[in-house]
């Protein structure tokens, strides 16, 4: 199992970054679900530098931050990427994320688990 270590801080919206749909070639917006109680979608315009479109990536929430690793990527979503992007809710910012030490192998259809005590975020199995 590796794992990442990381400083974090922040805060709000969920949001969802559709990517495209099946290879039909159009990319979906990306949408934030703004109340969540009565389940309304509106479309969001989402600042920096986004994740590259694709499936199969894991995601945590910490303090006010949304982090993505992995998943297939690129128009034919055949290969795995080791990539890992922090959505910013309070900014509506993406970055990526510049990690240090020997990070997780490129990887798909993973489990990503926070503990949020020592903020540290670990990246398991997948293929």
């Amino acid at each position: 199992m590796n794992r990442l270590d990381m400083e974090i801080e922040g805060k709000d919206p969920l949001p969802v970054s559709e990517g495209k749909h099946r290879g039909e070639g159009k990319e979906d917006k990306k949408k934030a679900l703004e109340d969540i109680e009565k389940c309304v979608w509106n479309p969001i315009q989402a600042n920096g530098e986004c994740p590259p479109s694709s499936s199969g990536m894991s995601c945590v929430e910490f303090e006010g931050f949304i982090y993505v690793f992995g998943g297939f990527g690129g128009y034919s979503r055949q290969q795995a990427i080791d990539t890992m992007h922090r959505y910013d809710t309070r900014t509506n910012t993406w970055a990526a994320i510049k990690t240090y030490g020997e990070s997780p192998r490129a990887r798909t259809s993973h489990s990503m688990v926070l503990d949020e005590e020592k903020g540290i975020i670990y990246v398991m199995l997948g293929s």
